[in-house]
């Protein structure tokens, strides 16, 4: 019985774990709900997800809230521009396939590269103070510079949104954090070349 109580045992770091992902994610859904406040939420959610589980800290609420509050006006042109440009290759995108799978495929594997660049705003926002012109610049040379990454983080991207949408919502209880955790493991070694850089 000690060893099951144990909180250094392994089932209670699951437990921890699952808590965890729960916690953020649904802090994100709560915080992304006005729509407009969704990059300040992704930028607190990605801030929080890389300290708690990749730098073990133990203040990642509190990163969360401070990253959202800090990010919160910054974060809101980038957050309209995105939306607007992924909404209008979207709508284009149906249009143009017109029920033709050969199209839709080769029109989707155009639209993850977008996703992809909008997929590095809100990192590099949480982890960089820049400015609107220089963050999106930056996101789209680092989406271009390591193409690989952006094509695997909008792929998960892309299937989050799918199975959230056809699953009636519940994935949002832990998808937003496994999300995020997901793209830490392509965004996190070429954040580190860069913050090396800089302090360098």
């Amino acid at each position: 019985m000690r060893r099951f109580f144990n909180p250094e045992s392994g089932l209670w770091q699951i437990f921890g774990f699952i808590g965890d992902v729960v916690i953020l994610s649904m802090l994100w859904t709560v915080c992304s709900a006005p729509l407009i406040t969704v990059g300040a939420a992704s930028a607190a959610l990605y801030d929080a997800v890389v300290a708690d589980f990749r730098r073990r800290e133990q203040d990642y609420l509190r990163r969360f809230f401070r990253t959202l509050k800090r990010e919160l006006f910054s974060s809101l042109l980038p957050t309209l521009l995105w939306a607007a440009i992924l909404a209008a290759l979207w709508w284009a995108l149906r249009a143009a396939a017109g029920g033709s799978l050969w199209i839709t495929a080769v029109g989707l594997g155009v639209y993850l590269f977008p996703l992809g660049i909008a997929c590095w705003v809100f990192p590099l926002l949480s982890r960089f103070t820049l400015n609107f012109k220089t963050l999106n610049g930056n996101a789209v040379r680092l989406a271009l510079g390591h193409a690989p990454s952006t094509y695997a983080v909008a792929l998960g991207c892309a299937a989050a949104v799918w199975l959230t949408l056809r699953l009636a919502l519940l994935p949002l209880f832990f998808f937003p954090a496994l999300l995020a955790l997901y793209a830490s493991v392509f965004l996190e070694p070429v954040f580190r070349q860069y913050e090396s850089s800089t302090e360098e």
